[in-house]
This record gives structure tokens, sequence and C-alpha cells, in this order.
């Protein structure tokens, strides 16, 4: 889990920066219980990537994406995907973790070729989750929020 350090000497600004704040002096057993709710709501699945560079495949959540040959592992069973769901999962495994709107993940996957108006992309997400999820109605590895 990457966190940052920040020094700040306003109490006031320290707590518009940060989700938890505990002053001084604090108690040991509530700073530890609260690491360990921070670490609970963690997502189980891997939270870096490797971003696939110089033809490296890219890794996300048990997954393997090979740019070279176009493919994906997932779990060790090699999965096929169209052209759109490959490029649409690359886009979505190179930025782990990241919020997208559905014009940017498109224009990302599909470039200048997309409308603004095209809701194809829910079409491609939900294919994507069938092949990848075990219960695509609880998705793990690509949600909606």
């Amino acid at each position: 889990m990457d966190k940052t350090i920040l020094m700040v000497d306003d109490d006031a600004k320290l707590r518009e920066l940060l989700d938890e704040y505990l002053p001084k002096p604090f108690n040991p057993r509530e700073l530890l219980a609260r690491i360990k709710a921070v670490l609970r709501r963690q997502p189980l699945t891997d939270i870096k990537a490797t971003k696939g560079r110089d033809g490296l495949p890219v890794r996300a959540g048990g997954m393997v994406l090979y740019k070279a040959k176009q493919t994906l592992v997932v779990e060790g069973k090699e999965v096929e995907l169209s052209s759109t769901e490959y490029k649409v999962l690359e886009v979505l495994m190179t930025h782990p973790n990241t919020v997208m709107s559905r014009d940017r993940l498109m224009s990302m996957a599909r470039g200048k070729d997309f409308m603004a108006f095209d809701r194809s992309i829910d079409v491609h997400i939900s294919k994507l989750r069938a092949k990848l999820e075990t219960d695509p109605r609880k998705p793990e590895r690509i949600k909606t929020i």
C-alpha cells in the first residue's frame, strides 16, 4: 500500500488532507485498531500492477495480459477476447484502481472513432465481466461506481 507522509503545521489543514487523524498523545491500541480497519477496507486483489512496458506482460488481479500476442491468462487459463474487449481491458489493467468515465475509457481504448453518446462500452464491460468474474453480478475485478 503506497501512502504519502505529510508534515503539516496547521491541524485544520491536516484534517482536510487525511481520511484518518489521530492527535497526540494517542493510545497505541487505538492506532493499531485504526490501521487494521484501513487494511480491512483494502481490496484483496493486487493493488499494484505492472504496466507492460517494453513488451512485458501487464499483470493485475490474478490476470496476465500478453501485449505481444494479445492474449489474456486468468488464473492459469487462457481467455479469448474480442479486439475491443482486449483494448478496454488493456486500458483498465494499465490504470489499476483508477475511476474512469465511459467517455475516457472508450477514448483511450478506441481512439477517435468513438461517439460521446455511444453506450457500447456497457456491453463490452458486461462481456468482460462474464469472462473474468466468478460472479458477474458481484464483480471483483471490474467495478462500476
